[in-house]
């Protein structure tokens, strides 16, 4: 067949960064497909080692992390719990004994210059309710599309009934407002309702 095409998909994604490789050719070597490149956000193994040690020992660790709200170099002690990925990068999701509460980190934004420092675990962590709470967010078509606009969208993203529900976790559900473009006036999806759930 004239149109025949060879058509290799490689994906890596570890700790360290998310490398994507696709490569597409119509034979004949003339390229068919292209894309934008991803930011290829690379976190220090030795800070990842540490934290992924503390989080398996139970230890509370003293790390140096740069702020985007204050752009301060803030010391801090933290005890790592999970980590998890919003499909762009991975984040660090920690108990803050600074703030009393959880917060998410980019291990990239920890400073190589951090003491290390850790410490056992005195009295077990709170409950991290935003963690154990399930986000259900069913999506429609944003109101004031038309008729034709509407359609269009449930065809772009695969709709089977009324609405499209994603399921995540209460303490991702920033991130995935930002992944599904919820965030941005051009969405051409808005929330139909949020309803949160505790599983047993």
């Amino acid at each position: 067949m004239g149109d025949a095409f060879n058509l290799t998909i490689v994906f890596h994604d570890s700790w360290v960064g998310l490398v994507k490789t696709v490569k597409r050719t119509r034979r004949g070597g003339e390229n068919r497909f292209d894309e934008i490149p991803r930011p290829n956000r690379l976190s220090d193994p030795l800070v990842m080692s540490r934290l992924y040690r503390a989080m398996e020992e139970k230890l509370a660790i003293q790390i140096l992390y740069t702020s985007m709200t204050t752009g301060k170099d803030d010391s801090q002690w933290v005890a790592p719990v999970r980590f998890a990925s919003d499909g762009e990068r991975i984040h660090l999701r920690a108990f803050s004994f600074k703030h009393h509460e959880y917060r998410d980190y980019v291990p990239v934004r920890i400073g190589t210059g951090s003491s290390f420092k850790t410490r056992p675990l005195v009295d077990d962590l709170p409950i991290d309710e935003d963690w154990e709470t399930i986000a259900l967010i069913p999506l429609i078509p944003r109101h004031d599309l038309s008729a034709d606009q509407a359609r269009a969208v449930r065809r772009e993203y695969g709709f089977q009934v009324k609405t499209l529900c994603i399921q995540t976790r209460k303490a991702l559900e920033f991130y995935a407002d930002r992944r599904w473009g919820l965030d941005q006036k051009s969405s051409r999806l808005e929330r139909h309702a949020t309803e949160y759930v505790r599983p047993d």
